[in-house]
């Protein structure tokens, strides 16, 4: 295969998981338990047309036609249709005129991140979708026109096409074929450049840090266990930084979890600033609004973050999950192959997406 990015670039990150899960979070904290009217619920729960291709998986031992009534496990199982999937990209385009031109010059999906919403049990879960998961990918010419399908990491699906609403499209069809047929009908896609205004736009993010890590502000570095306010630059210099074992592929450092511990902390302190100031919730959605490609309307957005502003402290249970999988070298070392294990994802969307038949 000759479309393909060097192993240095995809791993060579600058924060921007950081940001799926503030979408994320913003997605919580304006209207996520009622994205159903947010976006119209015929919209975002449209599963009319959804077959879902699990019947050659293990434990599946039967299904119906469309896959949305199981038996998994010896248990039977509907399909939940008041459960939505919200797709959460974080676009590299600083990196795009390393990649290969043949894939194009949008950048590339450098996280992925999906938004489960069950608007029945006021819940939100998160899925951390590994962007290097081998799946087929529609391929394009520069002039748009189908070339052929071809199995690569999911990131590079975007590469192809316009870079914005075209190449999110096929970033979602790739998607969609690794969740065997599951239907996404809501997206944002940003591009990184939003992350330090989104940081400072509530006076900035407190917390204990869990590492030493070089401040830019300070031009020193900032030992863990000693509370810090991270501004500017230094919010990406936190929860940027990754060392890689060689040996595994696998990441030596703890900045998932840092990540993480972030992300609370910027939700925590998000609801204290909307409570001071509700004018917050439309400001940061402008700041995003900017560099993304959406499909939930401003207004709307705006609107209903106002609806749910007296129950923020009933949004705070946020579930997160990784798919399972495993790192494979390639013999040319253009990037990493990851191979998500069948019967964990199989697992993890029966426990999100379905429901135990009465």
């Amino acid at each position: 295969m000759n479309n393909t990015t060097s192993n240095e670039n995809i791993k060579k990150k600058k924060g921007l998981l950081v940001i799926l899960i503030i979408l994320a979070v913003l997605l919580v904290i304006t209207a996520a338990f009622t994205i159903s009217s947010l976006l119209g619920k015929d919209a975002a729960h449209d599963y009319d047309d959804m077959t879902i291709n699990i019947e050659d998986i293990r434990d599946i031992d039967s299904s119906d036609e469309t896959g949305k009534t199981i038996e998994y496990k010896g248990e039977s199982y509907n399909f939940n249709e008041a459960v939505t999937g919200v797709v959460l990209l974080g676009i590299d385009e600083e990196d795009s005129e390393e990649v290969d031109k043949d894939l194009g010059d949008g950048g590339y999906a450098d996280a992925i991140y999906i938004a489960v919403v069950d608007t029945e049990k006021d819940k939100v879960s998160i899925v951390n979708v590994n962007r290097n998961s081998m799946v087929d990918v529609d391929t394009y010419d520069d002039k748009g026109n189908f070339v052929d399908t071809q199995q690569m990491p999911l990131c590079l699906a975007y590469a192809y096409l316009d870079g914005k609403q075209e190449s999110v499209d096929n970033t979602i069809v790739s998607l969609e074929r690794l969740f065997k047929g599951l239907k996404f009908n809501t997206y944002f896609a940003m591009d990184q450049g939003d992350l330090v205004e989104l940081n400072d736009s509530i006076g900035g993010v407190t917390l204990v840090p869990s590492v030493d890590f070089y401040s830019v502000n300070k031009q020193a570095f900032i030992p863990a266990g000693e509370e810090f306010t991270l501004l500017g630059e230094d919010a990406i210099m936190y929860i940027r930084s990754r060392e890689w074992d060689q040996s595994t592929l696998e990441p030596k450092s703890n900045r998932v979890s840092r990540q993480q511990q972030y992300m609370n902390e910027f939700l925590s302190q998000t609801w204290d600033s909307i409570k001071k100031d509700p004018a917050t919730v439309p400001s940061m959605y402008n700041i995003i609004a900017t560099n993304s490609t959406t499909n939930v309307d401003a207004t709307k957005f705006n609107y209903f973050a106002c609806e749910v502003l007296s129950d923020l402290e009933h949004y705070k249970d946020v579930d997160y999950y990784t798919l399972s999988g495993e790192f494979k070298e390639t013999e040319d070392d253009y990037y990493d192959e990851y191979f998500v294990d069948q019967d964990e994802l199989v697992k993890l969307m029966v426990e999100l997406f379905y429901t135990k038949a009465e």
